[in-house]
């Protein structure tokens, strides 16, 4: 057997001994270490179920691998989570602690009864309703009914207490309702073909759907539009009209056609015509053909519209005049013009018509002229009041004068008043006088005669 040298011995002793000497070195190489906080502060902490005071804490030499660390405070759930701790290396846990909640008691009424409840979204019955697990804390609350609005409402229940609520619900609207404002303000509105007045006021009770709105007012061209109502809302639309062009038309026809006519002094060509483009307001209409009189008259245009006016003109009256002379001179005739004058109408209001001898001469105040001479009838007529009729004489050259206050329907007529004269038209004659060159031939013919008796007398 071969034992060592005391050399060697003493490697071996010095050997073990520094071997001994990095045991503990290698062995603090193999842990960690923990930082544990809390919200709220105070929790227990437990490391594997063993105790390691209350957050926040620090645990040290924690050996490396995976640790199941707990936290427990009063009122609050517990919490736990498993954690991975390095060798050589610090980790930091954070926790949040749930507080428990203690149920509290809700009740809930409502008008009308029996309504649908449901807290934060989920369904829990109907009303009333007594809800004895309700969760302490803020609820939101909503209650439903049939024909009616949705109630919402927020409810407060305190730990190990009540809160009670009583909703209203309100009916659910049918209609809705429509507010115009319209430039101009007078513009009366129509629905769906419904007149509903002026513009500039509430109009309600309007199904819910889509609808047909026009706006007129004189003057002005037509607005239109579609909306659509809903119900329990009102809809606000505001309107302006375009004002319509400043022109009208005039459209003259006569008996006998084709007469000439004249606005304001110009020509415009022959009936039956129409003129576009007159500027609106009052104008002399003058409507002539050879042999009859002229028509003149006032009219109104209206802008946009086109006025109809029938003219019947009136032939004038001829006279034939005979005159006598010798028997050297012969008889002649020749042809003169009737004698004519004119009637001047006024009346009490004015705008009333005028008709001599049946037919429309214009409107008052007006003068009618070449009226043939003689008596006319002349026929005063206006909406709404009493037609005045009157006998008048026309003298030649000269105006009759006729003036007259109408009444309205219902009332006394008063008396009109008309001047004049007339004059006859005389048609002349011839005489015939005995000249002295016919005396001899009247006596020689009786004496011519007094011989053939005396020859003829058996006495003689």
């Amino acid at each position: 057997m071969i034992y060592p040298r005391a050399g060697c011995w003493s490697i071996i002793f010095y050997a073990a001994l520094l071997s001994l000497l990095f045991v503990p070195l290698a062995s603090a190489d193999q842990t960690g270490s923990l930082t544990i906080t809390s919200q709220p502060p105070g929790a227990q902490v437990l490391v594997d179920g063993a105790p390691q005071g209350s957050t926040p804490v620090n645990v040290s030499n924690v050996p490396s691998g995976q640790h199941l660390v707990n936290l427990t405070l009063s009122e609050y759930h517990d919490w736990s989570v498993s954690q991975y701790v390095s060798a050589g290396q610090n980790s930091v846990i954070t926790a949040t602690l749930v507080p428990v909640q203690k149920n509290g008691v809700l009740i809930v009424t409502s008008h009308p009864e029996p309504a649908s409840v449901y807290v934060d979204g989920t369904y829990r019955g109907i009303t009333p309703l007594t809800l004895s697990d309700a969760g302490s804390g803020t609820h939101q609350l909503t209650v439903t009914a049939t024909g009616y609005d949705p109630a919402i409402a927020t409810a407060l229940v305190p730990e190990g207490g009540s809160f009670s609520i009583d909703l209203q619900l309100n009916q659910t609207p049918t209609t809705g309702s429509l507010l115009i404002g319209a430039v101009p303000p007078n513009a009366d509105v129509v629905i769906d073909g419904v007149d509903y007045g002026g513009a500039d006021h509430l109009i309600e009770a309007l199904r819910p759907g889509s609808h047909q709105v026009l706006l007129k007012a004189d003057g002005y061209q037509q607005y239109q539009t579609d909306i659509t109502i809903t119900a329990g809302r009102t809809l606000s639309i505001n309107a302006t009209l375009d004002p319509l062009q400043q022109r009208g038309s005039l459209n003259v026809t006569s008996v006998p056609s084709r007469a000439s006519v004249k606005v304001d002094g110009v020509y415009l060509g022959l009936t039956p015509m129409v003129y576009p483009g007159l500027s609106a307001g009052t104008h002399q209409l003058t409507v002539s053909a050879d042999g009859y009189s002229d028509v003149v008259v006032p009219v109104q245009i209206r802008a946009g519209e086109e006025l109809p006016y029938m003219a019947r003109l009136v032939q004038q009256m001829v006279t034939t005049g005979v005159t006598a002379s010798t028997r050297t001179t012969g008889q002649q005739t020749a042809s003169t013009q009737a004698a004519t004058g004119m009637i001047r109408v006024s009346t009490t209001p004015m705008d009333a018509n005028i008709t001599v001898d049946g037919v429309f001469r214009g409107v008052a105040p007006q003068t009618v002229r070449d009226i043939p001479v003689g008596t006319h009838q002349v026929v005063l007529s206006k909406t709404g009041y009493q037609d005045q009729s009157r006998s008048v004489t026309v003298t030649d050259g000269q105006a009759a004068v006729v003036e007259a206050t109408l009444t309205k329907v219902g009332t006394a007529q008063p008396a009109a008043t008309g001047t004049g004269s007339a004059s006859s038209s005389q048609i002349p004659t011839t005489t015939q006088k005995s000249g002295p060159a016919e005396v001899p031939l009247l006596v020689i013919g009786l004496l011519i005669v007094g011989l053939f008796y005396r020859r003829d007398d058996p006495g003689a």
